[in-house]
């Protein structure tokens, strides 16, 4: 049998469950999961480097940096094509949520930022609860559906 001649050759040193699951939690960083998703979409290192606007050599450094934080490899490699292993594939799913979440998140700041959502607290006289408040309250709701409102009285 021939010895793995190249690091990209030889499998990463095995780590424990326990060693795996603290590097996914505290050491893994969102360039990680990008690089995770680019390969996944692209299939290879030199068009994920170019879909992440980086180096080919950047990219194989953080996959490497993954597979020996996890002590697992989670890409076969056949030629110059890449093919998720079982971990690799969870880890992608893992990453599209996560890539999910970081959308909908900037969404919701943006939205805050303008003014679009968020939450107005009203204070009003008792005159102005009954007469002047529903109208407003009304058309501010229509205009800003995802702003939360309330009103209260002193």
């Amino acid at each position: 049998m021939a010895t793995p001649t190249t690091p990209a050759d030889r499998p990463p040193p095995a780590v424990s469950p326990e060693a795996a699951q603290a590097f996914v939690m505290r050491r893994m960083s969102l360039r990680h999961m990008r690089v995770l998703l680019a390969l996944a979409e692209e299939r290879g290192l030199s068009a994920a480097a170019e879909a992440l606007h980086v180096t080919q050599p950047a990219v194989s450094k953080a996959l490497a940096e993954i597979e020996q934080g996890l002590g697992a490899t989670l890409y076969s490699r056949r030629g110059r094509g890449f093919r998720a292993t079982s971990l690799g594939s969870k880890l992608i799913a893992l990453a599209r949520k996560l890539e999910a979440d970081l959308t909908r998140g900037g969404e919701d700041v943006a939205s805050t930022v303008r003014g679009a959502s968020g939450e107005l607290l009203i204070g009003a006289t008792n005159a102005a609860l009954a007469q002047v408040l529903p109208e407003a309250m009304a058309a501010m709701k229509r205009d800003h559906p995802n702003v939360t409102l309330s009103a209260r009285t002193r």
